[in-house]
Order: structure tokens, then C-alpha cells, then sequence
């Protein structure tokens, strides 16, 4: 629609021209929508082409690189067969891997480029290490126990540093390896021996695969390797010997658990029968209107007794200038007794009462002794002289019957500790007996790297122990007894 077109008029223009005019418009405007639509797509199809030509291109690099890598991976392959078959021909030997950095307290550490800072420190401890051998042992248990250390071997050892460089990032790690001889035997017959193969399964796992690759010394590996053929043997060579022992030191424990049982039933017993007991005094004491605090009587009696014998003891000394002071030293010792508390009562507290009984024995024949020497005094003295002797002399029969009626308090103190130590004693039940290839495994498990996660790890080494007493039971019948083990193995 052009400019000549457009009416001058629209009021002349009838309503089908003016639909006419707008269609031929929006004809016109999707005519040219099209038209940059094509320009469009011969542009897409010119970027495609392109592409296709760059990815053709693209695809020759990449095969290029692929024979490239197949010829590296190749002669890669070939390298590696020839190394382990090397390694395969190599005798295992033991060697250590020592965390250096933890060891210097951080001072030894990996700066790149085949170089460590504090070099001169790293050397001196070197040198040390392999200069002397006493030193060697000693320092090589401390870093073992302290996990500084870690066994490897000159198979395993490049697998072993890539972990623990991992576990332990940015420590510096080297390599260590054994002197020839190591507590007066030689290393190869050392070794050997950790890995020499018996007739047992068990045997075999237990010693030959865990305890060799333990993080324990090489002296420890050898003993414990002994030890454990040792017990094997006799264990074999005893038969159905080892399972009545066995049985026997079962039966033992089952003992132990039914006298602590009954013992426990006997306690609860006597403390409801004390319980009723009591209750029933009680209640006989409230219908005869009787008290029934025995407590407060018997506190209340020794706050009395203490005070008035502290009060004695004093005007004692003002009096008795002649006494030579062995009656005040052991009524002080009796006093300071009265009050010991009951945390501090053991064993021995039954002799010291016997020795507390016999000085007031003592005490009371020396105030029994006092009233004769007094009686003649009587009738040497004047009457002023009388009056004081006869002030003594009851003082010295109130000192008397204060004693008596302590000591009955301290028994019945003595014997409710009595009874409470006896209820501590039973307190806790026997501990369950650990077999002796239990604590064994344990030895050797605790030590071993973990390799993945703890949990992983844990549940891995459970059903490693459950497997080998299992092989351990159809091998030798049952559980080694307690009895086969040897300390000084």
C-alpha cells in the first residue's frame, strides 16, 4: 500500500476498503518476516558447515593423540610388567616410613623442588638413626607408639606414602630402612620367621598377614610370632585336654557370676528384713510413745561426751602437775578418733579399734589404780586436802563411765562401716574373662593403619576376628585356654 492510496477523506472510504488496506498490510509485513527469516537460516547453514569442517579437523587431532597415548600407554605397560616382575623376584624386606615433620615439631617440611627446609636437622637425625643401634630400637618404639612411624615394605611402600601423604597433608615423609641386626638377631632371620607359613590356617592369617604389617617393632612381631606357634602347638598337642580346660576356666567364671548372684539376692534380702524390722519398731515405738531416733541419740551422746572430756582434759592439766602426760596423749589420740570419717575406714580399721580398745582398757585400770593411791591419801590429807581428792576422784569415775559408753558407740559405729564396706565390695560384677586370642587379635588390630574410613575400617576387622576363631575352633577344636599363654614369651 503506497502513499497515493491513503484517501484524502476517510469518512468517504466504505468499511470493506479499509479491511482491504489491512490485510494488504499485514500481508506485506509477513513478507518481509520471511525474507529475514531466510537471510537468517543461509547464514545458520554457512556457521554449520564451518563447524562441521572444524570438527572434522578436530577429530584427526584427536585420533592422532590416541595412538600417541596407546603407543605411550604401550611401552608404560611394558615398563610396569617389568617392574613388578622385578619386585616378584625381590625378597619382601621391612622398612619404616617416618613422619619427619611431626617428629621436628614442624620444622622439617617439604618446600618443592626436591629440597626440605632445616636439611642440616634432617641429616644429624639420619645419621644418628643409623650410626647406632640401641638408639635405633628405642627411638623406633617411641615413634611407632606414637604413630610417627609406619611399617611398610619395599612392595608396599610407594602405595603407603601416597596415603599417608594424603591422610597427613603437607607433612614430609621418608623412607627408613632396618639395620642388619636388631637385638642380637639378624634381620633376615627375623622376618623369615614373622612370615614363615605353619600347618594352621589361622595361624597363618593371624601372624604371616596382620602381625607382619602390625605398626609394632620388629622384636614385638618376632616374640608375639613365637608365642602365638607356641600356644598353637601345645594347644594341638594337648587334644581334648585344651577343651577340659578350657570348660574348666568357663565353669570358673560361671562361679564367679552365681556366688556374686546369691550374694546380691542375700543383700537385697537382709535389706528388706532390715527394712521391715525397722518399720515395725517404729510402729511399735509410736503406739508406746517412745522415740525411735537412734541417730540424733547417738550424735547427740558423742557431742556431749567430746565436750565434757575437752573441758576434763583442760582442768586436768591445771591440776595434775605430777602427771608424766602419757594419760593425756592417749585420751587426745581416743578424742580425735571419735570424730574420723567414714570414707576413710578400711581394712586395717578393725585393728586400730582393737589398739583404741585396749588403751582405754589401759585408761580405765590407770583411773582404777588412781582411786586406791587416792583412798590412802584420805587419811594422810587435812580436810581441804580431802575435798579436792574427793572432786578428782568423782571426776575420774565420770572419766570412766564417758569411756565405756564411747567405746559402745565407736562398735556400732565401727560395725555399720563394717556393713558398708561389705555392700561396696559387691557392688560391681566379676568382669567377663577375655580369651586369650581375644586380647592377641586386639594387640595386633589396634595397630594397624586404617586404610579408609574408621567405621568402614572397625566393621572390617570384626568380621576378620569372628573369621579367624572360627578357623581357629575347626582347627583346634576350640578356644586356646588362658593357661597355654607364656608372659615371658
Amino acid at each position: 500500500m503506497t502513499d497515493k492510496d491513503i484517501p484524502d477523506e476517510w469518512d468517504t472510504i466504505s468499511e470493506d476498503q479499509i479491511k482491504n488496506n489491512l490485510l494488504t498490510l499485514e500481508i506485506s509485513n509477513k513478507l518481509r518476516e520471511l525474507k529475514l527469516l531466510e537471510e537468517e537460516y543461509e547464514k545458520l547453514e554457512e556457521k554449520e558447515k564451518e563447524i562441521e569442517k572444524k570438527n572434522e579437523s578436530d577429530l584427526k587431532i584427536k585420533e592422532f593423540i590416541k595412538n600417541e597415548i596407546k603407543k605411550g600407554g604401550e611401552e608404560i605397560d611394558k615398563d610396569e610388567e617389568i617392574e613388578r616382575e622385578q619386585q616378584q623376584n625381590e625378597e619382601e624386606e621391612p622398612l619404616l616410613l617416618v613422619n619427619f615433620t611431626k617428629w621436628s615439631y614442624n620444622k622439617i617440611r617439604y618446600i618443592g623442588g626436591g629440597k626440605i627446609e632445616n636439611q642440616d636437622l634432617f641429616d644429624r637425625l639420619l645419621n644418628k638413626l643409623n650410626s647406632e643401634e640401641p638408639f635405633f630400637i628405642t627411638m623406633t618404639d617411641d615413634l611407632l607408639e606414637r604413630e610417627l612411624a609406619f611399617h611398610t615394605t619395599n612392595k608396599q611402600w610407594k602405595d603407603d606414602i601416597k596415603h599417608l601423604e594424603q591422610q597427613y597433608k603437607g607433612d614430609y615423609f621418608s623412607l627408613l630402612s632396618y639395620p642388619p641386626m636388631l637385638g642380637g638377631f639378624l634381620l633376615e632371620s627375623i622376618w623369615s620367621k614373622i612370615k614363615e607359613r605353619t600347618e594352621w590356617k589361622s595361624v597363618n592369617i593371624l601372624k604371616c598377614i596382620y602381625l607382619a604389617k602390625t605398626n609394632r617393632s620388629l622384636l614385638y612381631k618376632h616374640n608375639m610370632a613365637l608365642a602365638i606357634e607356641f600356644m598353637a602347638l601345645e594347644q594341638k598337642l594337648l587334644g581334648p585336654t585344651a577343651k577340659r580346660l578350657k570348660d574348666e576356666e568357663d565353669l570358673e567364671y560361671k562361679i564367679k557370676l552365681r556366688q556374686y548372684e546369691e550374694m546380691m539376692q542375700k543383700r537385697y534380702e537382709n535389706e528388706i528384713n532390715e527394712g521391715i524390722i525397722k518399720n515395725l519398731q517404729q510402729v511399735i515405738y509410736t503406739n508406746e510413745g517412745i522415740s525411735n531416733n537412734l541417730d540424733r541419740i547417738n550424735n547427740s551422746k558423742i557431742n556431749e561426751i567430746n565436750d565434757d572430756y575437752n573441758n576434763d582434759y583442760n582442768n586436768n592439766e591445771d591440776n595434775d602437775d605430777d602427771d608424766d602426760g602419757s594419760y593425756c596423749s592417749t585420751c587426745d589420740g581416743r578424742n580425735s578418733g571419735s570424730d574420723y570419717d567414714n570414707n576413710d575406714y578400711d581394712e586395717n580399721n578393725d585393728n586400730n579399734n582393737n589398739n583404741n580398745n585396749n588403751d582405754e582398757d589401759r585408761m580405765i585400770e590407770e583411773i582404777e589404780g588412781d582411786d586406791t593411791t587416792t583412798s590412802t591419801s584420805f587419811q594422810q590429807s587435812d580436810d581441804d586436802e580431802a575435798d579436792n581428792e574427793l572432786d578428782e576422784e568423782d571426776n575420774r569415775k565420770k572419766k570412766k563411765e564417758k569411756l565405756i559408753e564411747e567405746r559402745k558407740i565407736k562398735e556400732i559405729e565401727a560395725e555399720r562401716i563394717h556393713k558398708e564396706n561389705e555392700k561396696k565390695k559387691f557392688e560391681t560384677p566379676p568382669p567377663p574373662v577375655l580369651n586369650i586370642l581375644d586380647k592377641i587379635i586386639a594387640m595386633i588390630f589396634s595397630k594397624l593403619t586404617i586404610q579408609s574410613n574408621k567405621e568402614f575400617h572397625y566393621q572390617m576387622l570384626k568380621r576378620l576376628e569372628s573369621s579367624i576363631k572360627e578357623t581357629w575352633i575347626e582347627e583346634f577344636g576350640c578356644l586356646p585356654p588362658n593357661c597355654l599363654w607364656r608372659e615371658e614369651q
